[in-house]
């Protein structure tokens, strides 16, 4: 996972909040043991397919007056006088044989009439024929630039338009020709349906829909910036920082634009500005910004830069929006090489005078100045605990040498192992590698960061994790855990009491954990990934968080908040919590949890949304022992739940979306998730079910109509609005290996099928721009894949949603 996120950061915006809390002792109980189970099991999502829908048929271009006559082999005629949508009355089921036809009137001017798509298919639940008229017909064509077709090869750009579709893999030298032709004057419309990965795609003409006046080819600029490097987002002293694109081409117009910022110092502010810069082929893809050699990039701290006007071969970059880049200029770096450095140095460089020793890298930074250590590859036995208690930063991923190259973890993996003693005993004194207590980072712009790591927790200890947050509670600036892989030990547990965690924040404030792959390991009889104990201004960000194997007794979960005072504002957005235990199926703790909440906590500003969570491998031998998110809060907590793929391996059984302890307040809200459960949620010992769409404590038949009886939205706690029991239809993935990809949607832009996506799930979350605060708002527009998530129309679209995909990734495609 780390390294596959590194842009995330080139997006991140600074998040401030929060005030200093009080630490408050809290410990976990079990979960409640219901009564015996009495649930109704879903209808399998597949018996719809057995149902006949509906066939519209959609006319555009009759425009000469005169009834145009549609008409089905069943002999059902529809009758057009201009343009319109009208329906079939005969329901047709997926899969039939059929075929539409039409008879053309005679008229002045006379038209005639093409079907794009007569034969169908016929596809679950609405099937749309198309109709184009006009005097004469003309090709549709497109014309694509600015694809990089190393990554279009395998997500490649799809374009639509009436029932065909186009898949682009790279730039197109010769117009791509759409197969149906449309009719002179009418209306056409191209759909941007899927764009490769890291892309922006538009029209750069305005010209996606238009009117048919002769054959016409639109163009399709596709030309993005890929990365952004240094992607530490740490540039010292002559650093140049280089923006890579999707396309090579004569690039041009850059200037500076002011960001506006109050916490940031703004490279245009600087005099002399770097200096805009446009290499040669082969990095004729590239724009590279040099710093003056007086100016430098500033006096340090938080920085930003936006660029306007940037284009290639004429044609604007990136939609034509502006490129922004956020970093932490820094003139004080520390280098550090096991393989070759020495602690009689004084670190300043990365070949004579590099260190050996990241103790010593840190020692060698002060205490006063922000400073960052940068590691080269190796392994590195940590025997006595990295205390950053100042504004010192770690980053990892660097090639020994320090060639230039870097970060990167995955090419150059920097690994730090837990060897301390005199720790591991309880929960006070964790075994941790690196513990964070700085209470120096102010102003906002100050902030420290830990990244392009692999730690290795404490093998043995009861009570360890990787890197442990403790007290920083007095911060405006920011603690930023970035791109790390964070692990242990992964046999059977062992120990009878104990917590082995990937990272814990503890009475901590304004500490950011972004694109980490973290797993809370076996060995003990709690494993978490993440425990936020008294952490406030805390936000969990397109990580991939994972627990493992625990004691009889104990629980595994994603995450874990203790002792969350009101007010304290957490977000856990864009995560992916337990794929692991997903993957190896021999993972088996007797508790498992994508997120628990316990009882010593208040939730009214914890924004949980548009996360995939599996609810483990647990047994489930009792209700609610595998549960997606577990609370055991008091009653009348506000909890914001939006927009979350909440899932087992099946419908059936004693596993939970969500469990409530205590009854929450009415002023919840339960908005936009899907959940492929046994018991959506469970309140207490009442258990809310799907009866038909509807959440409801009980369902009768009346009348052969499924009537629910107790509806959740009539308990009094909360709002529950568009949520589905649908199966998402994941795509499988082949492995570990592949975990980054895990629980992508099983799209199609053809004929739908029952192996393909639901459209609940592609269509059926909610925008909730106005539920979350406004600094949170980034986080929820942009999914796992850096997509700007939309809200394009789809005439499947669940009513009362916002066409936003629920969970990680947003996609629009055609679904079942």
């Amino acid at each position: 996972m780390a390294g596959a996120k590194l842009q995330i950061r080139n997006f991140y915006r600074t998040l401030l909040c929060g005030s200093a809390l009080l630490f408050l002792a809290g410990c976990y109980s079990g979960p409640h043991n219901g009564s015996v189970l009495e649930f109704l099991t879903f209808q399998p999502s597949y018996n719809a397919y057995t149902a006949p829908g509906p066939v519209n048929v959609e006319v555009n271009g009759w425009t000469s007056g005169g009834t145009l006559d549609v008409y089905n082999d069943l002999g059902e005629h529809l009758s057009f006088t201009g343009d319109g949508t009208m329906q079939f009355p005969t329901l047709i089921k997926l899969g039939s044989t059929y075929g539409v036809h039409v008879t053309v009137p005679t008229v002045s001017p006379q038209l005639d009439c093409i079907i794009s798509n007569p034969n169908g298919p016929i596809k679950y639940p609405l099937t749309t024929i198309y109709v184009t008229c006009g005097l004469v017909f003309h090709d549709l064509s497109v014309q694509v630039f600015g694809l990089d077709p190393s990554i279009a090869s395998s997500s490649p750009l799809v374009l639509q338009s009436l029932s065909d579709s186009l898949s682009i893999t790279s730039d197109t030298t010769t117009a791509k020709t759409f197969p149906t032709q449309i009719g002179d004057t009418s209306t056409y419309t191209i759909t941007i349906a899927s764009v490769p990965t890291g892309h922006t795609c538009f029209f750069p003409n305005a010209d996606g829909t238009g009117s048919m006046t002769g054959n016409i080819t639109v163009k399709v600029d596709c030309v993005s910036v890929l990365s952004v490097l240094p992607s530490s987002n740490l540039v010292g002293g002559t650093d140049k920082i280089a923006i890579n694109l999707s396309y090579h081409g004569a690039l041009s117009g850059c200037s500076y634009l002011a960001t506006g910022s109050s916490t940031r110092q703004d490279v245009i502010s600087l005099s002399p500005q770097p200096t805009i810069s446009y290499p040669s082929a082969p990095n004729d893809n590239m724009i590279v910004l040099i710093p003056d050699a007086t100016t430098l990039w500033g006096p340090g701290g938080d920085s930003v830069v936006q660029l306007q006007g940037c284009t290639s071969n004429g044609q604007p970059i990136n939609g034509g929006n502006p490129i922004y880049y956020e970093f932490t200029a820094t003139g004080n770096i520390r280098y550090v090489d096991i393989s070759s450095g020495n602690d009689a140095n004084n670190c300043t460089d990365g070949t004579t005078n590099v260190c050996q020793t990241i103790q010593a890298g840190i020692a060698a930074c002060g205490s006063t100045a922000s400073c960052s250590v940068y590691i080269a590859q190796g392994i590195y036995p940590i025997t006595s605990q990295l205390q950053l208690d100042s504004k010192t930063s770690l980053v990892g991923g660097f090639p020994s040498g320090f060639t230039g190259a870097g970060p990167d973890l995955s090419t150059y993996p920097t690994i730090l192992q837990d060897q301390t003693t005199s720790c591991g005993t309880s929960y006070t004194a964790l075994c941790s590698p690196i513990n964070i207590t700085t209470a120096l980072l102010n102003p906002a712009s100050i902030s420290l960061t830990v990244s392009n790591l692999r730690i290795q927790i404490h093998p043995t200890a009861s009570y360890a994790t990787g890197i442990l947050v403790d007290g920083a509670a007095f911060n405006s600036g920011q603690i930023r855990i970035s791109d790390n892989f964070i692990y242990g030990y992964e046999g059977s547990a062992s120990a009878t009491a104990g917590e082995r965690t990937g990272v814990v924040v503890r009475s901590s404030k304004n500490v950011v954990l972004i694109g980490n792959w973290i797993r809370g390991d076996s060995g003990a009889s709690v494993s978490a990934a993440v425990h936020l104990d008294d952490a406030n201004a805390t936000f969990l960000l397109y990580n991939i968080l994972d627990s493992l194997v625990t004691t009889t007794g104990g629980y595994s979960t994603g995450v874990q908040m203790d002792n969350i005072a009101s007010g304290s504002v957490v977000g856990i957005a864009n995560n992916k919590i337990n794929p692991y235990q997903y993957i190896l199926t021999g993972l088996t703790p007797t508790k498992s949890n994508g997120i628990t909440v316990a009882s010593t906590s208040s939730i009214g500003s914890v924004y949980i949304f548009n996360n995939d969570i599996f609810v483990g491998n647990s047994s489930a031998a009792t209700l609610g022992d595998a549960t997606g998110i577990y609370s055991l809060a008091s009653g009348g907590n506000i909890y914001n739940i939006f927009n979350n793929q909440i899932f087992g391996r099946t419908s059936l059984g004693n596993r939970a979306g969500i469990y409530f302890q205590n009854s929450p307040s009415t002023s919840t809200n339960v908005l936009g998730n899907n959940f492929n459960v046994g018991i959506p949620i469970l309140v207490g010992a009442t258990q809310y079910t799907f009866c038909g769409s509807v959440l409801a404590a009980g369902c009768i038949n009346v009348l052969l109509v499924q009537t629910p009886v107790g509806p959740i939205n009539s308990a009094g706690i909360g709002t529950y609005a568009n949520n589905y029991g649908d199966n998402p239809m994941f795509k499988s993935i082949s492995g570990v290996a592949q975990i980054s990809d895990i629980w992508r949607f099983n799209s199609t832009t053809g004929t739908p099928s029952a192996a393909n996506t639901p459209c609940t799930s592609m269509y059926g979350g909610k925008n909730i721009s106005s539920y979350i605060p406004t600094f949170l708002v980034p986080f929820f527009i942009t999914d796992f894949d850096l997509h700007t998530r939309t809200t394009t129309s789809y005439s499947l679209t669940p009513s009362g949603a916002d066409s936003i995909s629920i969970g990680v990734y947003e996609i629009d495609a055609n679904c079942q």
